[in-house]
């Protein structure tokens, strides 16, 4: 690589005759109006299918996450207003993925909501065609940690947690912890008394504890309302998104 050469007084530092470079943040907000006001999305996320996508409002989209929209004849993808989606995160359109506010991904979170058809071995899977697997929908200020697997048209709670290299074949209810390959709830959040507690300290069996937390439930749209009001808009870590936002 060849730099430009810099004249410079002998008497002074060479860190004083080379000036700082802050790389600009890179947004498609002014391109592309699938994406709302104040998001972010790294020059290096990948989309196939962008009239197929929708991201809402403050969303920041981290660097090498890849949108994959495999049925591209209407709305498949919708990621809500406030939503920090992690590096290197992976989304397969089937018939619907949503995000709601608020919700955050760690890096290396797949969502597979689609699969190649696998009827015979006789016929390449690359062209055997997509498979869906319906709707794959998580809730309302969700954190999936890092290295989370979604595969299926299951439901993930509003509130809700997902341990690390967790595998979800399964809905989790609302308010509720999950790890595990498969994840499995471990935690559920005792309203009454303002912090989690293991599903095994309820003096019932894990099901039953779990059938009761999700029959005092709010509604999702109270739940969103009352997060709406006390955080209308989170600061969002754009620069946490990848290099091209910056450095601290």
């Amino acid at each position: 690589m060849k730099f430009p050469f810099v004249f410079r007084k002998p008497d002074l530092p060479v860190a004083a005759t080379i000036p700082a470079i802050e790389p600009e943040p890179v947004t498609v907000e002014a391109m592309r109006p699938q994406v709302g006001k104040g998001s972010y999305v790294d020059k290096t996320v990948h989309v196939l299918g962008w009239d197929n996508l929708l991201i809402g409002d403050n969303t920041s989209i981290g660097e090498y996450t890849c949108f994959n929209i495999n049925l591209r004849d209407q709305l498949r993808l919708r990621i809500g207003d406030n939503c920090f989606i992690g590096r290197r995160n992976f989304f397969s359109t089937g018939d619907f993925i949503e995000l709601g506010d608020y919700c955050l991904t760690g890096p290396n979170c797949s969502f597979l909501n689609a699969g190649h058809v696998t009827d015979s071995p006789f016929v390449p899977y690359i062209v055997s065609g997509i498979e869906s697997y319906g709707r794959l929908e998580i809730g309302t200020n969700c954190w999936l940690t890092s290295n989370v697997t979604i595969i299926g048209g299951v439901t993930i709670g509003f509130g809700s947690i997902v341990g690390s290299n967790s595998l979800v074949t399964e809905s989790i209810p609302p308010l509720a912890i999950a790890m595990g390959m498969p994840a499995r709830v471990t935690k559920l959040f005792d309203q009454d008394a303002g912090n989690w507690r293991s599903v095994n300290d309820y003096g019932v069996s894990p099901e039953e504890a779990i059938a009761r937390h999700i029959a005092r439930l709010p509604p999702e749209d109270e739940f969103k309302a009352a997060m709406k009001q006390k955080y209308p808009e989170v600061l969002v870590p754009q620069v946490a998104a990848g290099l091209a936002a910056g450095e601290i």
